[in-house]
């Protein structure tokens, strides 16, 4: 009888391991089933996800592609701002009646030029000073002569467009929105102030909303070559501009125009 019931333990045992081994091999197929079915639902979500990255780059470059198009546009197009004087300027605005001052000084800049940005720093507190009191009308001329000194960026021809944005906006302080850019003016050979940066001195200086899409979409910049062609040829309303600064006083350029002679020029013209 003992041997009998030894004999059934070990078949027992036997049936137990194989039956441990059959549950190990039912696991490790469940296990490499979800494996499976893991590796499918990664594979899938990176196939949506590339495809959605797919989507954003191209609706991105389809973008890209259409301001680029709407800005080569304007830039063969001749659009007169909005209150331009016919000799291509713009007025910085002061006190009331200035528009009928007694003697009309026109600024010819470039606001990549160095020297205009010191002329500004050391002229430019007295010209706003006479316009504040009505003595004189000043215009502003901003010129695209040094697009070749901003590492392909054409900065002079956008800072331009941006200023004739900032002066058809409502609220726009023209005098303002240039002591920015000569504060923050970019060293020659430089990549210039990027859109942002116009946008962000535009409104700083009291332009709307509707200056972003000016400025990004460069909506005068066709005008502004125009108007640098036309300077550089003498061929327009104004005379023929060789270099900025040029400032001119009643008709006459102020040579070498340091404050003291642009003031004697602004005093004369007004006895």
């Amino acid at each position: 009888m003992g041997h009998v019931a030894s004999k059934n333990s070990g078949g027992s045992s036997k049936d137990q391991r194989s039956a441990a081994r059959e549950k190990v091999k039912a696991m490790q197929e469940a296990q490499r089933r979800k494996d499976r079915r893991t590796r499918a639902l990664i594979i899938s979500a990176g196939v949506v996800v590339a495809a959605v990255l797919i989507t954003i780059a191209a609706v991105a470059i389809t973008n890209v592609q259409q301001e680029n198009a709407a800005k080569e546009a304007n830039l063969g197009e001749v659009v007169v701002p909005p209150g331009a004087t016919d000799a291509g300027g713009i007025t910085v605005a002061g006190a009331a009646g200035a528009a009928q001052a007694p003697v009309v000084v026109q600024e010819y800049l470039d606001y990549q030029c160095p020297a205009c940005k010191q002329f500004d720093l050391a002229v430019g507190p007295y010209l706003k000073d006479q316009v504040a009191q009505g003595s004189i009308e000043l215009e502003y001329h901003p010129l695209g002569f040094l697009d070749q000194f901003s590492s392909g960026t054409r900065y002079s021809t956008r800072s331009a467009n941006a200023a004739f944005c900032v002066a058809a906006s409502d609220g726009g302080d023209i005098a303002a929105f240039s002591d920015t850019l000569y504060a923050e003016q970019p060293p020659e050979n430089a990549s210039g102030l990027p859109d942002e940066d116009l946008v962000r001195a535009a409104t700083d200086a009291g332009a709307g909303e509707d200056v972003e899409q000016c400025i990004t979409g460069e909506t005068y910049s066709g005008y502004v070559a125009d108007q640098s062609e036309k300077a550089s040829e003498g061929s327009g309303d104004g005379p023929k501009i060789d270099g900025t600064p040029t400032v001119i006083v009643d008709g006459d350029v102020v040579q070498n125009p340091t404050l003291a002679n642009v003031q004697a020029a602004v005093e004369g013209a007004t006895r």
